[in-house]
């Protein structure tokens, strides 16, 4: 019966060195994997959404005022900065506008979109609009929140179990 008792404590001391580690990989993969994929994706999105917002403005600017367009558009939605490049005619001057979105620390790296300037079938210039990814931080924050515990939870279930089944 004492040998029965040690191969049963040896057993379940090597099934546990065994599934710590890959307790702790599922823990991790799970705690990393949705937060980082929903952050990749969104941030595609997110400088796809700034490609579509610098188009439009850069239809809206061949007019009488181009400083005004890019102030209201500037004021409209989640904009970080927009500047006016490469500008080739005397009807366009560069223009930079810096929002106040811009001194926030997780809009220092934001996904801008650059559109060209088109007018009778020459670029004039080069429009880029800076989007602010401030929705997307938040977000992803709480799915790693929800993630990290979701994985701990996960982990210990698959490093508990078996080894109370083979102690028990």
């Amino acid at each position: 019966m004492k040998d029965a008792t040690r191969d049963a404590i040896a057993l379940r001391r090597q099934l546990s060195v065994r599934l710590k580690p890959l307790a702790f990989a599922i823990g991790v993969l799970i705690s990393l994997g949705l937060p980082l994929t929903y952050y990749t994706l969104q941030y595609n999105a997110l400088r796809r959404d700034a490609d579509m917002s610098a188009g439009r403005l850069a239809a809206r600017l061949p007019g009488p005022d181009p400083r005004a367009v890019v102030s209201d558009f500037a004021n409209s939605g989640d904009v970080v900065s927009i500047r006016i490049l490469d500008t080739r005619a005397a009807t366009l001057a560069p223009i930079a506008v810096v929002t106040p979105l811009a001194d926030r620390w997780w809009n220092r790296l934001v996904p801008a979109g650059v559109a060209p300037v088109i007018v009778a079938g020459e670029t004039i210039g080069t429009v880029e609009v800076r989007l602010s990814q401030g929705a997307l931080i938040v977000v992803t924050a709480g799915l790693f929140l929800i993630s990290t515990l979701t994985g701990v939870v996960l982990a210990c279930l698959v490093y508990a179990v078996p080894v109370r089944v083979v102690g028990g």
